[in-house]
């Protein structure tokens, strides 16, 4: 299943000019951003957070067949969740011109 072209019109992140940012383009796609931020949940995760925490974290998992992989399931979706909120009307409208390409698109 893909991205809708609606929801790729969905801004998270802009550098406020039309030049570019540190990504490709003058923004970026809101779903992008919340992959990258899932992305990197999981990296830390796997390659940073201490196999102690990871043991606690799994804690309240523990009657699942993987606790661990319950506990990583999770926090990699609230990262990935985290700026949902930019899917609304309310933030959208911050910059006019990016605003206007997402009601062209029917949102």
């Amino acid at each position: 299943m893909g991205i809708s072209a609606s929801a790729r019109v969905l801004w998270a992140k802009t550098n406020g000019t039309r030049g570019g940012g540190p990504y490709e383009g003058p923004w970026l796609p809101l779903w992008r951003h919340m992959d990258d931020s899932a992305l990197v949940a999981g990296q830390l995760y796997d390659e940073w957070i201490a196999p102690r925490v990871r043991a606690l974290l799994a804690q309240p998992f523990a009657g699942l067949d993987d606790p661990e992989l319950s506990a990583r399931t999770l926090l990699v979706t609230l990262a990935g969740l985290h700026d949902v909120g930019k899917a609304t009307p309310e933030f959208q409208c911050q910059v006019p011109e990016l605003a206007s390409v997402v009601a062209e698109s029917g949102l």
